[in-house]
């Protein structure tokens, strides 16, 4: 289901959650993994409790980006930050240290 133009309500999420789960059949899933907003964990303990065989996570690359975007606005990182994202948008945006970077890094960014 496409849902992106609809706001992202518990009420909203439980139902299609809801859904999805007795399509799939709830002998066929052990495991939820969602973002771990607000209006997910609600989602997330409302299934949990209806369905207590499936057991539910926040997902952890989510966790980790939430936790660097932090670390980021520390007094002593933050200017750190604000200089690598000035020589990556440098490097972007012109083509020759584009190239050499490319050349030099294997293609890896």
């Amino acid at each position: 289901m496409d849902v992106s133009d609809v706001s992202k309500t518990a009420r909203l999420l439980h139902q299609l959650f809801r859904e999805v789960v007795l399509y799939v059949e709830v002998e066929n899933i052990v495991h939820m993994v969602t973002d771990n907003a607000a209006n997910y964990v609600i989602v997330d303990k409302l299934l949990m409790k209806e369905f207590p065989s499936i057991f539910w996570s926040p997902c952890a690359a989510h966790c980790i980006n939430l936790i660097l975007q932090d670390i980021g606005k520390l007094q002593l990182i933050c200017p750190v930050v604000e200089h690598a994202s000035g020589i990556t948008k440098y490097i972007y945006n012109h083509y020759y240290p584009l190239y050499l970077m490319r050349k030099f890094t294997g293609g890896k960014k």
